[in-house]
C-alpha cells in the first residue's frame, strides 16, 4: 500500500483494487506471488508497465525481498531511484525505462547479485557509472551504470545524462550480451576490457564524447551482431575487426577516423548496414565490398575518398541506400550500378564524377525515391526513363553539365515528387515544386 500512496496519477484505475480487503493481494493487478517453497504467497513480480502512472518510487519496495521482477517502464515516475532497491537480493529483472527518474544510479544495486536485466534508458539519470557494478557476472545487457553485477545479462542506460568514464571493471561482466550506453555524456576511452565480454552480441556506445582509438580487443567479440560507436570523437584507423564473423550492423560514422577502408570488410558476409560517414577516410572504395550480398545500406559520405566507384557495387542486389556524397570520387558511374533494382536512395552529389546517364537507367532503378547527383561533371541529357520511377520523391541535378529539355512526362506518374532541383543559376533558379505542378 505504500507503493499506491506514492502514486499521484492512475488514469486507468489500475491500482483501484489495491488495498481492497475482499481481493487477495496476490490477485491485485500487476502482482504475482510465488506458488511453492519459501516464496509461497510472497510477491515475486511487480509488473505495472505502460499504465501511465505518475508519482515517485517508494523506498518500501526494498522490503519485497522475494521480488524477482520489477517492471515500471513507460510511466511517469520521477525523483530518485531508492537505494533500498539494493535489498532485493533475488531480483533478476529491473526495467524502469521511459520515465523521468532523476539523480544517480545507486551503487547498492550491485548487491542484487542475481540481476540479469537492467533497463534504465530514457530517463534523466546523471553522474557516473558505479564501479561496484562489475560484480554482476550474469549481466548480458549493460546500462551505463553497471560494472560489477556478475549475473547481469541486459543493461540499457541510453538516453540519460550520465557522465564520467566507462569503468574498466565492466570487462568482468562475462555473461553480458548487450551493452547500451548511447546518448549520454560519457568521456574517456573505450575500455579494452570490453573485448573480454565474449558473449556480447550488441555494443552501442554512440552519441557520447568518447575519445581515443577503437580498441583492437573488440575484434575478439565473435558473437557481436551490432557495433555502434557513432557520433563520438574517436580517432585513428579502423582496427582489425575481421574476427567479427556475426556482425550485421557496423556504425562508426561521425568520428575522426583516418586511413583507408579495410578490404577485409568485404569478408564479413553477415553485414546488412555499414555507416562510415563523416570521418576523414581516404583512398579508394574496396572492390571487396561487392561481396556483401546482404547489404542494404552503405554510407561512406563526407570523407575524402578518391578513385572511381568499383564495378562490384553492382553485385549488391539487396542495397536500398547508397550514400557516397561529399567525397572526391571521379570517373563514370559503373554500368553494373544500374542493375540495383532494390535501390531507393542514390546520393552521389559533391564529387568529380563524369559521364552520361544511361538512357534506360530508371527502367532498372524502378524503386528509386531519392536521386541526388548535383555538383558533379555529368553531361548529356536527363533520360526520359526517369518518368518510369513512379516512387520518385526528390531529384537534384544542379551544378552539372546535363542539358537539354526536361522530360515532359516528369511528374505525370510520380505523385510523391516534391523536390526538384535542376539548376542554381540566376536564370534557372532552384525549383522546389510539387508533383501537381509538373503535370
Amino acid at each position: 500500500m505504500s507503493f499506491k500512496s506514492h502514486v499521484s496519477m492512475d488514469p486507468s484505475g489500475a491500482l483501484v483494487q489495491w488495498g481492497n480487503l475482499s481481493v487477495p493481494m496476490c490477485q491485485w493487478p500487476g502482482v504475482a506471488c510465488g506458488l511453492k517453497g519459501r516464496r509461497l504467497g510472497r510477491v515475486v513480480a511487480l509488473n505495472l508497465a505502460g499504465l501511465i502512472l505518475a508519482g515517485t518510487i517508494t523506498t518500501a519496495l526494498g522490503n519485497l525481498t522475494y521480488l524477482r521482477l520489477l517492471d515500471l517502464s513507460l510511466n511517469h515516475f520521477h525523483d530518485i531511484l531508492p537505494p533500498e532497491l539494493g535489498n532485493l537480493r533475488d531480483l533478476e529483472t529491473l526495467i524502469l525505462e521511459v520515465n523521468s527518474i532523476q539523480g544517480y544510479i545507486p551503487p547498492s544495486l550491485a548487491n542484487c547479485s542475481h540481476l540479469a536485466v537492467i533497463a534504465l534508458d530514457t530517463n534523466k539519470l546523471e553522474g557516473e557509472i558505479p564501479s561496484e557494478f562489475s560484480s554482476l557476472h550474469n549481466l548480458k545487457q549493460i546500462p551505463s551504470s553497471i560494472g560489477s553485477l556478475v549475473s547481469l545479462k541486459e543493461l540499457v542506460l541510453q538516453f540519460n545524462n550520465l557522465t564520467g568514464k566507462i569503468p574498466s571493471s565492466i570487462g568482468s561482466l562475462v555473461s553480458l550480451k548487450e551493452l547500451a550506453l548511447a546518448y549520454n555524456n560519457l568521456i574517456g576511452e573505450i575500455p579494452t576490457e570490453i573485448g573480454s565480454i565474449v558473449n556480447l552480441t550488441s555494443l552501442y556506445l554512440g552519441v557520447n564524447q568518447l575519445t581515443g582509438t577503437i580498441p583492437v580487443s573488440l575484434g575478439n567479440l565473435s558473437a557481436l551482431t551490432l557495433l555502434g560507436l557513432p557520433e563520438n570523437e574517436l580517432k585513428g584507423s579502423i582496427p582489425p575487426l575481421q574476427g567479427l564473423s556475426s556482425l550485421s550492423v557496423l556504425q562508426l560514422g561521425g568520428n575522426k577516423l583516418e586511413g583507408t577502408i579495410p578490404p577485409w570488410l568485404g569478408n564479413l558476409s553477415s553485414l546488412v548496414s555499414i555507416d562510415l560517414q563523416k570521418n576523414g577516410l581516404v583512398g579508394q572504395i574496396p572492390e571487396s565490398l561487392g561481396n556483401l550480398e546482404l547489404l542494404t545500406t552503405l554510407s561512406l559520405s563526407r570523407n575524402k575518398l578518391s578513385g572511381s566507384i568499383p564495378h562490384s557495387i553492382g553485385n549488391l542486389h539487396s542495397l536500398n541506400g547508397l550514400y557516397l556524397n561529399y567525397n572526391e570520387l571521379e570517373g563514370s558511374l559503373p554500368q553494373s550500378m544500374f542493375n540495383l533494382s532494390s535501390l531507393e536512395i542514390l546520393a552521389i552529389n559533391y564529387n568529380n564524377l563524369t559521364g552520361v546517364l544511361p538512357i534506360d537507367m530508371h527502367s532498372k532503378l524502378s524503386k528509386l525515391k531519392i536521386f541526388v547527383i548535383a555538383v558533379n561533371q555529368f553531361h548529356g541529357m536527363l533520360p526520359s526513363s526517369i518518368c518510369n520511377a513512379s516512387t520518385l520523391q526528390e531529384i537534384e541535378i544542379s551544378s552539372t553539365f546535363i542539358s537539354g529539355t526536361i522530360p515532359q512526362c516528369l511528374g505525370t506518374h510520380q505523385m510523391n515528387l516534391s523536390i526538384v532541383v535542376l539548376a542554381e543559376s540566376a536564370k534557372q533558379q532552384t525549383m522546389l515544386i510539387g508533383a501537381s505542378c509538373l503535370v
